[in-house]
């Protein structure tokens, strides 16, 4: 039998919050056992979970990755990161207008030819 683990140990192991597990475990996402009031997850089940929790990174639309930096469409994260621009000033841009993203359910999706155009701008003013 595999190694039991509690909420605490749980959480600490994939590196995510107790309240990330306790959710897991009310969507039935993760296996778990229940000794009265306490939950006890094994390594294995948590593997299993962390390998099909749901990722924005791997993403994807049609089949089709939603992000991808080598053909130049970025999240808001994965822009900031390489462009050296702040979220907030990001999500700034594109409440005014400044910035032209494309919605597909709950993400931002940026081209790099509109980044570099904001930020072009961004430079000159």
């Amino acid at each position: 039998m595999s190694t039991l683990l509690n909420i605490s140990q749980s959480s600490h192991y994939l590196s995510i919050t107790k309240a990330a597990i306790y959710r897991a475990i009310k969507e039935n996402k993760v296996k778990f056992e229940k000794n009265g009031s306490q939950y006890f997850l094994s390594k294995k089940h948590l593997d299993e979970y962390a390998n099909h929790k749901w990722d924005r990174a791997r993403s994807k639309i049609n089949g089709y990755p939603l992000y991808d930096i080598e053909k130049g469409t970025y999240d808001i994260r994965s822009a900031s990161e390489v462009f050296r621009v702040g979220k907030q000033a990001l999500y700034y841009a594109i409440r005014k207008g400044l910035l032209h993203s494309k919605r597909v359910r709950c993400s931002h999706i940026l081209l790099e030819d509109d980044i570099l155009n904001f930020l072009e701008k961004r430079k000159l003013s």
